[in-house]
């Protein structure tokens, strides 16, 4: 899993957008040259989210980043398990080659579409958290989140143009993943 990533804006633009450590170093400079205090979200989620950044970068570091761990990587090792199946079901594993082989790849599909449409998921939720806190009183905001739940990203697109630019492309940005699987989805079926 890729590391977490975070958007802080300032009135509406863009502070920032990276991962944990380049954030909390961002938010330290701003806080020292500006009065005016960011709005922080967690881009996985798309949820508010606060920072204690009393003290020094590296106390604000310490507080928030995790100690590395160690690299050593777990051994692979497989296990074997008795599988019941019907005769039709034997056959038709025997006719795509080895059994374990064919198995391993009808799971491992499954799990990639499942892990596919989970991200689709959560992307669509992140995006409206996000456009809830940031957008829920501006012009367009029902009908973007329609947009948003139909994933119609030329709607979505539409619905947010008059937004400030940093809100309507974070926003953008979040739900991309989930337009994106629709999109497959959609083109995949057939007609």
């Amino acid at each position: 899993m890729s590391e977490p990533t975070y958007t802080a804006l300032v009135d509406d633009h863009l502070l920032f957008h990276g991962t944990l450590p380049a954030l909390l170093h961002s938010l330290k400079a701003h806080e020292d040259h500006h009065a005016s205090m960011p709005v922080i979200f967690e881009d996985h989620t798309g949820l508010h989210i606060d920072f204690d950044l009393r003290g020094t970068l590296d106390e604000v570091l310490s507080r928030y980043t995790p100690t590395p761990e160690s690299t050593e990587r777990p051994k692979a090792s497989a296990s074997t398990r008795e599988i019941t199946l019907l005769p039709r079901h034997w056959s038709w594993l025997d006719e795509h080659g080895s059994a374990s082989a064919t198995l391993r790849r009808l799971v491992d599909t499954a799990r990639l579409s499942n892990i596919e449409k989970q991200t689709a998921t959560r992307a669509t939720e992140a995006a409206r958290h996000f456009i809830t806190a940031m957008a829920g009183n501006r012009p367009q905001y029902e009908e973007a989140l329609r947009a948003l739940y139909a994933s119609n990203e030329d709607s979505f697109t539409n619905q947010t143009r008059t937004w400030p630019k940093a809100i309507r492309d974070t926003a953008l940005r979040l739900a991309t993943p989930a337009f994106t699987f629709h999109a497959q989805n959609h083109a995949q079926k057939p007609a």
